[in-house]
């Protein structure tokens, strides 16, 4: 303890090296392991290096500097993808909101009554945008808006193709099934596309959104149909058309045979009328002829006009022993000059190829939406 207090200086020195000593050894520790650590990434981009090196192609070297072409060429896809945004439009989105997407489903539907009052086009009972489950659903499902939103203004904008090419009826829409609600208890199956999925592209982001829509009109509306989708400002790709006959409500055709304006009327086709029924149509059955005894029968004469028998003669006098002769009648030759025959005027105008009919068209869209902000607006007016 003597020692200790004449040598203070030197012990507290000496405690002062040993913290030091052990910090540094600490220390040493530490970075003994990060140096490890940088070393086996060392070892890791070495390892790299020499794989490229070893690739074909190199990475280059000299003038050839393949790493600075491939970031040109990541440069240009990032235009190109620029570029497609701006093609490929995407319809604009309402929205995210309960209310919002009720309002906007019932401004669609006042708008197809509104011209359908004024171009005659009708739509099913119930006809909800293929939106039944939504509609008479109080609450929709977590993390369907969004979706829902979406396929919503796609269908907005289909409904304006086919409303202003003047189809005769709308009778489906059909898009994929989104949400827990779209196979709920309000659900209506025919609403629904069973055999496509949503598709989203790796590369560019895009999502594309499969619908199939049913309507009925003729190949005039058609081709107002197709020519709307074309001039479409919005990306409405056609994948699939098909086209059957079918009759359209309200429409009767406009030309009869004249037998069927005559038939079911009295005495045509074996209808009885007034004088009895007239199957064969001849006035020959209805009065009598020459060869069956009718008119012979009731005022006298024979069989093929003869009159030897007891017909006439009997009543009026005569027969084949009277004295009674006759003057023959010259028989008088006219001469008709032959008129020249003028054949009928043929028409110059179209000749018609083709009867236009009431078709059933089912067409198969593709709308692809891109990852864009799009400001929340509704075009249905």
């Amino acid at each position: 303890m003597d020692w200790i207090k004449k040598n203070t200086a030197f012990v507290a020195s000496c405690a002062v090296a040993l913290v030091a000593i052990a910090a540094s050894a600490y220390y040493l520790f530490v970075q003994m392991g990060k140096y490890e650590e940088v070393g086996t990434r060392l070892d890791g981009v070495v390892g790299r290096v020499n794989g490229f090196v070893q690739k074909r192609p190199h990475p280059g070297h000299g003038d050839v500097d393949n790493i600075a072409v491939v970031r040109q060429d990541i440069a240009r896809l990032d235009d190109f993808k620029s570029e497609l945004t701006k093609t490929f439009k995407s319809t604009p989105l309402g929205e995210e909101t309960e209310q919002a997407f009720k309002s906007e489903l019932a401004a669609i539907m006042a708008y197809i009554e509104k011209e359908g009052g004024r171009t005659g086009l009708t739509v099913p009972t119930n006809f909800n945008l293929s939106f039944t489950a939504q509609k008479v659903g109080f609450r929709f499902a977590s993390n369907s808006l969004g979706p829902l939103t979406m396929q919503l203004a796609d269908l907005r904008e289909i409904t304006r193709i086919l409303v202003d090419a003047r189809v005769n009826s709308i009778e489906a829409y059909r898009r994929v099934a989104v949400s827990s609600d779209d196979s709920g208890e309000w659900a209506v199956p025919n609403e629904y596309i069973t055999n496509l999925k949503i598709a989203t592209n790796d590369f560019t982001g895009a999502i594309i959104h499969p619908y199939e829509v049913v309507f009925r009109c003729f190949s005039g509306e058609l081709g107002n149909v197709l020519e709307g989708i074309s001039h479409s400002p919005y990306s409405l790709i056609l994948k699939t058309i098909g086209v059957e006959p079918a009759e359209v409500r309200g429409l009767k055709p406009a030309i009869r045979s004249s037998r069927s304006l005559y038939e079911g009327m009295p005495g045509f086709g074996g209808v009885p009328s007034m004088y009895g029924t007239d199957p064969s149509g001849g006035p020959g059955a209805r009065y009598g002829g020459r060869d069956d005894g009718g008119m012979s029968a009731r005022y006298g004469g024979g069989a093929g006009g003869a009159r030897g028998d007891t017909g006439m003669t009997s009543r009026y006098g005569g027969g084949a022993g009277a004295s009674r002769t006759r003057t023959p009648v010259p028989a008088v030759t006219t001469t008709v000059p032959l008129m020249p025959t003028r054949e009928a005027p043929r028409p110059t105008g179209p000749e018609t190829l083709l009867k236009d009919e009431p078709l059933r068209v089912t067409l198969g869209f593709a709308v692809v939406r891109m990852p864009e902000t799009s400001a929340p607006q509704s075009s249905t007016n």
